[in-house]
């Protein structure tokens, strides 16, 4: 996560040890590579460069282009100057390749009651949830909901849920702290789990649940889930706010009993009394049956029946302008509270998304560790929020640090880079003679144009001092094609 100094360094060396321990077993594993492999040119890489490595990757979130090498492009299209400056193309692309999050040669077999299908990003998983719940405390409210990461690729784990953007991809399950009454706040991702399948031998859910003495059989995996994700916040008067997938009649009354709240749409028959199963109230209209003061079910007809369940409201209706009808209709106070609790997962997807520096790869292990990336970064920006950069913007607190990662000392002056490309088609060019030098009295360079073009050496006295790279060029021809043409070599 972006928080302390020694926060960075700890988890960053992490990074560094591993990457090039994994470079020194590929490397000695194959001693043959042919010769034109960038793996034959490895050297470790230290905290610095790789410091310098995941800034760059944050800002290939921003600045979107198609291809990792176009970042590196001499044409004008594409031309980056901030990429070439920090390391080479080759270089970024071999740390790229080599990065690595824990030793292979120490990882379980299939076989083995300690195998982990997450074993290869695990100490950044165990890394970033420890440190998500000591740096912050969410205020009241919190939501429980799951994300879906894209991934097509074979995976074992691979879920398929058709309600999300991606529709294939690695799930997540979170909980966030809700918007709430504080419009602009929420998203902070407080504890999360990777769902690694139904048959994952390491159950990291059920040494929680024992803690909290929710280990019963009969709960379901998604009543599960939701006691694991808010096991530290129980009996602290949380308010939790779930969809229909993870709510009960059993999983409200049980977190009751643990001083916590919850509020959340439900399936019929996971807890709404049949008193209200044959009720149809008219469009815009609820129904709702109190049970011992503690909880109340809801039924409202909106574009369709929704049915809720809470512990933290009654039964209070609100008036609302219906457009549709033209007329007002009273909407319950239950529906409102939930659409604006449930949303924080939402932020957090809302937040990366126009970032998102997690690339198409062969490995799903380095798109998932993009992924919890940005996610830190999320929650160090509504850390910063907190205090006096209320104004903020993600945006902006991804510029900061990626400033301060590639140049630690102090952010180079900004001077206007003028582009060759863009200089000689716009200004005003005239030829001069190669200024003459210590050694030789009549200076020769070879024509750019000859060289690029009709593939030869042509050494010329002239040059034009008013390009940036004050190329030679052969007079007239070459000098008028380079000057007009935007292809001059074709």
């Amino acid at each position: 996560m972006l928080t302390t100094l020694d926060q960075q360094i700890t988890w960053i060396n992490h990074l560094v040890i591993q990457t090039n321990l994994y470079a020194d077993q590929f490397l000695e594993a194959n001693p043959n590579l042919p010769e034109f492999s960038r793996a034959n040119k490895w050297e470790p890489v230290d905290a610095a460069e790789m410091k310098q490595f995941l800034a760059l990757v944050l800002l290939m979130g921003i600045v979107r282009l198609p291809a990792i090498e176009l970042y590196w492009s001499r044409k004008v299209l594409y031309r980056i100057p901030v990429f070439s400056s920090v390391m080479t193309r080759n270089r970024f692309q071999i740390i790229l390749q080599f990065l690595h999050f824990h030793d292979n040669t120490k990882m379980p077999l299939p076989n083995d009651p300690e195998y982990d299908r997450l074993y290869k990003i695990r100490p950044v998983l165990d890394h970033l949830h420890e440190r998500f719940q000591e740096v912050y405390e969410p205020r009241q409210a919190v939501c429980v909901d799951e994300s879906l990461l894209l991934w097509k690729g074979r995976l074992i784990f691979r879920q398929y849920i058709p309600l999300k953007r991606a529709r294939f991809g690695i799930k997540v399950y979170l909980c966030c702290e809700s918007d709430g009454m504080a419009r602009g706040s929420g998203g902070y991702c407080y504890r999360f789990k990777v769902y690694a399948g139904k048959e994952d031998p390491v159950n990291e859910v059920q040494p929680v649940l024992q803690a909290v003495g929710a280990d019963n059989p009969s709960m379901s995996a998604s009543e599960k889930m939701v006691l694991y994700l808010i096991a530290p916040l129980l009996h602290k008067g949380y308010h939790v706010y779930t969809d229909n997938w993870y709510s009960s009649l059993r999983l409200y009354l049980y977190l009751l009993e643990k001083q916590t709240l919850a509020c959340g749409t439900v399936r019929e028959n996971r807890g709404i009394p049949m008193e209200l199963h044959g009720v149809k109230p008219g469009p815009g209209a609820s129904t709702a049956l109190c049970g011992d003061g503690k909880i109340v079910a809801t039924k409202y007809h909106s574009t369709k029946m929704v049915h809720l369940l809470s512990t933290v409201h009654g039964h209070t209706e609100a008036p609302i302008p219906d457009r549709r009808r033209r007329g007002i209709n009273k909407r319950p106070a239950v529906s409102t509270m939930y659409n604006r609790n449930m949303g924080g997962v939402d932020k957090q997807d809302q937040l990366i998304h126009p970032y998102d520096c997690a690339r198409k790869s062969m490995k799903w292990t380095k798109k998932l560790f993009f992924h919890f990336f940005q996610v830190a970064a999320v929650n160090a920006f509504i850390l910063s929020k907190s205090g006096d950069n209320s104004s903020q913007t993600f945006l902006s607190c991804l510029e900061s640090v990626i400033c301060s990662w590639l140049w630690p000392d102090n952010v180079p002056a900004v001077e206007e880079n003028k582009i060759d490309d863009e200089v000689r088609l716009t200004a005003r060019h005239f030829m001069f003679s190669i200024p003459a030098t210590p050694s030789k009295a009549n200076p020769q360079k070879a024509c750019r144009v000859c060289t690029k073009m009709h593939k030869i050496r042509r050494d010329v006295r002239f040059h034009c001092p008013f390009c940036p790279s004050k190329p030679a060029l052969c007079y007239p021809q070459c000098f008028m094609d380079y000057h007009t043409k935007f292809i001059y070599w074709q």
